[in-house]
């Protein structure tokens, strides 16, 4: 296979359980042939055993397409599964003791960069210029935005399971008995969560809120937050630079202390705290969605990944769950909330070629049909989105919806830079403790710039 260079030029978490998937797939029609890998073992480092996987293995027993596919090239698998904090430690400790324990690493376009500039994880292209199997890999059915995301400086590097994009998850039977339209921006979005918190009782007390999202100290709300500051033209350093060959080549100085940024994490701190529900500062995903979820709150303005986890686990009328695009900030840009949940291979492996036939499996279409029979909407290959799977469990219309949100998506509004987690924990905690009203959006964000800016000024890019 001829990779399309041009598709590889970068341009720029969730903790969840579901009902454990039954499936009956095999491996009918994909040959693979023994080779050099044969007879080899690959250790994959992940989390997400309740849902992930489970067409390979669920609860620690390996499944028939699992076994077809050990059979045919002599590879034996073994997950080892970890909370999704675990495991990045995990990963990390690996690639930095240069042991090669595990030899697929769970990933995530966020925390990419780090691996990728450290050179722990192996770029890709290669790969798939080599010994790409078409009946596993397909490099032009996933989504641009997926590619760029598991990019880094040109080269790719990890392959993507489960991708989502931003959205407003909505109460479709609230907008329609309070008369409310789809809100298109962020006046339309505040009045919509004005109107939609509600005291259906009369008794003074609010039953359902207008709003929710991540709010807890950490890294937690920064996905979302960042998303909202991007709408209102802001960037995380000058010029716009997101990659840290264009921050160092620039010497661009972080700018979460513009007016625009401040204004976006303004706007959702304000939604929140107006109109959200008491917890939302100390809330993650998990909180926020099982909120939306059991009917407490009207809208999420959050991932999409959301619409089809609220449906799996909701206790009202799951027909009642919309979805509609990010509403538009005051720059015409929408806003964002993009996550990549992606595996590549690490760098120190001892068993590389079996790794990359481990990684096309698991990555495979045969594995997001599998997900998508079960409702799961957050996948990144395009034929499955708009496939027989989804449009049998989901309307065509909302998963077009999901669809545009994906083609719409912007990675570059986060940076990938090797001192992301460390970035990502100051605006997200800024974020929470605006939220909680313990201090502005400015004293805030002028306290996070300063942070930034020293720590971007000790890893050396203004030398």
């Amino acid at each position: 296979m001829r990779i399309q260079n041009h598709r590889f030029v970068t341009l720029s978490l969730v903790g969840i359980s579901v009902l454990v998937i039954l499936f009956g797939i095999t491996v009918s029609g994909i040959a693979a042939s023994r080779g050099e890998w044969s007879g080899k073992t690959v250790k994959v480092l992940t989390w997400g055993e309740k849902w992930l996987f489970t067409p390979l293995i669920q609860d620690g027993v390996k499944q028939p397409f699992l076994k077809e596919f050990e059979t045919e090239t002599g590879i034996n698998v073994e997950f080892h599964f970890f909370g999704e904090d675990v495991a990045r430690t995990k990963a990390m400790l690996d690639c930095t003791s240069h042991t090669g324990k595990y030899d697929i690493l769970a990933m995530g376009c966020w925390a990419l960069a780090p691996f990728a500039d450290a050179g722990y994880v192996e770029p890709l292209n290669g790969y798939i210029e080599k010994w790409a199997d078409p009946k596993y890999f397909n490099l032009d059915d996933l989504l641009d935005s997926s590619i760029q995301a598991n990019s880094y400086e040109g080269l790719f590097y990890s392959l993507p399971v489960y991708d989502l994009a931003a959205g407003i998850m909505y109460r479709k039977d609230l907008f329609r008995d309070m008369g409310l339209a789809i809100p298109q921006d962020m006046d339309e979005l505040t009045t919509a969560a004005q109107v939609l918190t509600l005291d259906l009782n009369g008794d003074g007390k609010t039953d359902i809120y207008g709003i929710t999202g991540r709010g807890r100290r950490g890294e937690e709300p920064t996905i979302s937050s960042a998303g909202f500051a991007w709408a209102y033209g802001g960037t995380w350093f000058e010029h716009g630079a997101y990659t840290a060959k264009a921050i160092h080549n620039l010497k661009a100085k972080p700018t979460v202390d513009s007016p625009e940024f401040i204004a976006g994490i303004q706007k959702y701190a304000e939604l929140l705290h107006k109109y959200g529900p008491p917890g939302n500062p100390n809330w993650g995903w998990v909180e926020a969605s099982e909120a939306f979820a059991r009917g407490k709150t009207a809208m999420y303005v959050s991932g999409n990944s959301i619409y089809w986890y609220a449906k799996s686990i909701t206790t009202i009328d799951k027909d009642n769950f919309g979805v509609a695009l990010a509403p538009r900030g005051p720059s015409g840009r929408r806003a964002q909330e993009f996550f990549s949940h992606s595996y590549g291979i690490n760098a120190d492996s001892a068993n590389k070629r079996a790794s990359w036939k481990v990684l096309e499996l698991i990555a495979s279409s045969q594995i997001q049909r599998a997900q998508a029979k079960a409702g799961v909407t957050s996948l990144p290959k395009i034929s499955i989105l708009l496939g027989p799977e989804l449009r049998k469990i989901h309307p065509l219309k909302d998963l077009y919806i999901l669809w545009e949100a994906m083609k719409l998506a912007q990675p570059e509004y986060m940076p990938k830079v090797r001192e992301f987690v460390e970035l990502n924990d100051i605006i997200g905690t800024a974020t929470s403790r605006v939220i909680a009203g313990e201090i502005t959006a400015e004293a805030a964000l002028r306290e996070a710039n300063t942070e930034i800016l020293d720590i971007m000024t000790s890893s050396g890019y203004y030398k």
